[in-house]
């Protein structure tokens, strides 16, 4: 799954996001204030939607639409909302369309509802037609693409509370290869499930860890008691897991209290957890990383072709390590954002001396981002 385009459009404050084309990594810069955070908050609201959730404050008085490549077919979805006063300001779908190359499946406008060409009763009003029509075959592609969205964890701790059938849960989980769900535990479940029934994943994470830490020579999850041992305490004491690792010199082992390896890890750990079609958002990739892993970080992030990236930054360590053919500058003119591929910009055509990131700094569209 891949979001190839998006528009967005708030019908009162009329603040608008232009179509922006999106590949297969996209890194989204501009000055603070543009909207690069408002962008991927869209994006993750749509999957929300998509999956039954109702429309939120944030986008109340909205039109969208978006177009997805899924199950090698391309979906079109768009709608507006509006609000019921009979039903105490409630948001509700005003109108909605789904095609599927070019043929149009869905078509709703208020009360009336058309699927595949037969008129349906009434539906729902506060919940999208993808989500309505989820077990529908041609709408099925779309709905399970829409649910592969899913963001790093940015409030991290080395422990966590759960009990042994929380934990044996996202275990189970591991080995049944349901593994998005995992992402949906705190950092030390998603550790251990990984360590304890994804050997080989486990193995991948730790070596890219230690890579990116020499100073630590292991890293591993367990029971805070047990966590110079080898196993995990016995399934009825297991309520707390920790983070742990054993650094050069410093006797026994430590929890991981660091922000940025915590950050790091969940990176990690994320990247290598997505399934194929999923869509990975980043917002301001480089918050409590250190220097010393941002570029590692990077590669990791973009080295896999199965799944999207979609990410923003401020930092030329993380701006000079993407690709310039995957960079989307935003310019915000009053009320309405435009996203420019970088490669159509002229700063951007020919060789230069100065890197990619002060090429940026000199440009045009980055010094008029907000006018």
């Amino acid at each position: 799954m891949s979001i190839a385009r998006l528009r967005y459009e708030d019908t009162v404050t009329a603040w608008r996001l232009d179509e922006l084309r999106l590949g297969q990594t996209t890194l989204l810069v501009g000055p603070s204030g543009v909207g690069k955070t408002r962008i991927l908050d869209l994006v993750g609201w749509l999957s929300e939607f998509a999956a039954g959730a109702g429309w939120p404050a944030t986008f109340v008085h909205g039109a969208f639409e978006v177009e997805v490549n899924c199950a090698q077919q391309l979906y079109t979805w768009r709608a507006r909302t509006g609000r019921d006063d009979m039903e105490l300001h409630v948001p509700h779908v005003a109108s909605e369309d789904v095609w599927c190359n070019a043929a149009q499946i869905v078509r709703r406008a208020g009360d009336s509802v058309l699927f595949a060409g037969a008129e349906l009763p009434r539906l729902k009003q506060s919940e999208s037609v993808v989500s309505l029509f989820r077990d529908e075959e041609h709408i099925r592609p779309l709905y399970g693409s829409m649910g592969q969205v899913t963001q790093v964890q940015e409030r991290l701790h080395p422990g966590a509370f759960g009990s042994p059938k929380d934990v044996e849960d996202a275990v189970a989980a591991a080995r049944s290869g349901n593994r998005k769900s995992l992402l949906d535990h705190p950092l030390a479940v998603q550790a251990y499930a990984v360590q304890e029934a994804l050997a080989a994943t486990w193995s991948q994470v730790c070596a890219a860890f230690l890579d990116i830490f020499p100073a630590v020579d292991e890293l591993r999850v367990g029971g805070p008691e047990t966590i110079n041992g080898v196993r995990l305490l016995p399934q009825e004491d297991r309520r707390f897991l920790i983070i742990g690792v054993r650094e050069h010199g410093v006797r026994g082992a430590v929890s991981l209290d660091s922000a940025g390896m915590l950050k790091t890890l969940a990176t990690l750990l994320t990247q290598a957890i997505l399934p194929a079609g999923s869509l990975l958002l980043l917002d301001e990739v480089e918050n409590s990383l250190g220097v010393n892993c941002l570029d590692a970080t990077i590669e990791r992030l973009t080295s896999r072709d199965d799944i999207q990236v979609i990410m923003t930054s401020h930092h030329p360590y993380i701006i000079n390590a993407v690709d310039v053919a995957d960079w989307c500058v935003l310019t915000r003119h009053g009320s309405v954002v435009t996203g420019t591929p970088a490669t159509e910009l002229p700063e951007f055509r020919g060789a230069s001396r100065l890197d990619k990131y002060t090429r940026l700094l000199n440009s045009e569209a980055y010094q008029t981002g907000i006018s």
